[in-house]
């Protein structure tokens, strides 16, 4: 009896499935691969080229080189900047606490007023804040409370 042979090629970055293929019908699947810090690294820097942060604080563009891998390279200098403004609020909730809640107190400002039935007494009974960063600060003083806590 003759025998007969049929290759087949796989394609890359595929594997035979071999839970769900037949002798009939062969089945492939992508190879499952952990991806690593050096896979982003080589993805995000092949140009050889990111921007980082010097010890000024001043975002820089350059050739990478072989610092590929450096944690303190960057794709855009947008995410420095988030970075760095990130920096800053973490400063400022390292602040004395008494200072930083005399400062949050000062940023609210009244918002609603009632009137007492006789009209003589007003009483405050909700507030807002002043403006975006006013909620940011006092967000963060709200968080420097609970992580001192």
């Amino acid at each position: 009896m003759e025998s007969k042979e049929l290759k087949i090629q796989i394609p890359v970055g595929y594997e035979i499935d071999k839970d769900h293929s037949t002798f009939e019908c062969i089945k492939f699947k992508p190879i499952k691969k952990d991806i690593t810090y050096e896979d982003v690294c080589n993805t995000l820097f092949k140009n050889n080229t990111g921007y980082f942060i010097d010890q000024y604080g001043e975002i820089n563009f350059y050739n990478i080189g072989t610092n590929r891998f450096d944690a303190n390279n960057a794709p855009n200098g947008r995410q420095l900047k988030k970075l760095l403004a990130l920096n800053k609020l973490f400063n400022i909730a390292e602040y004395p606490k008494e200072t930083l809640k005399t400062a949050a107190e000062e940023l609210l400002v009244p918002h609603t007023y009632n009137q007492s039935d006789d009209g003589n007494d007003f009483s405050i009974s909700s507030y807002e804040m002043e403006s975006p960063i006013s909620c940011i600060f006092f967000m963060i003083f709200l968080l420097r409370c609970s992580l001192s806590s």
